[in-house]
């Protein structure tokens, strides 16, 4: 089953919030972030601060040199991508902070899937 928000101008900061807080560990979800101007700060952060709340999936193809072109340049790029993450801690112990996650992660994304595995 996927809960999906795609098609909208951007993710509901409403549901992305309810998205977010019902996360559990080793839950797949997908970030589809758009193309646009220098979010890539934000990015590296979603994934790097400690305790880390998402793991990137091996298989999610990500464009690093696109990523560090746009820390370089502050550049934009024409197509969206998505990146595919493992749950690693629920954002109650994670250090990124649910508002922050909201507010500077929602706008960036096309579309954010919470993939629940068939118990």
């Amino acid at each position: 089953m996927e809960f999906s928000q795609k098609g909208v101008d951007k993710v509901d900061g409403d549901e992305f919030r309810v998205k977010l807080i019902s996360l559990r560990r080793n839950q797949t979800v997908v970030f589809e972030f758009k193309g646009m101007v220098h979010w890539a700060t934000n990015f590296l952060a979603l994934f790097n601060v400690p305790p880390l709340m998402f793991q990137i999936a091996p298989e999610s193809a990500i464009s690093w040199e696109v990523v560090n072109r746009f820390m370089m340049w502050r550049d934009t790029y024409d197509h969206g991508f998505p990146v595919t993450c493992r749950v690693l801690n629920p954002i109650n112990k994670a250090c990124l902070s649910l508002d922050w996650v909201v507010d500077y992660i929602g706008p960036l994304l096309d579309d954010f899937i919470v993939v629940t595995k068939p118990e």
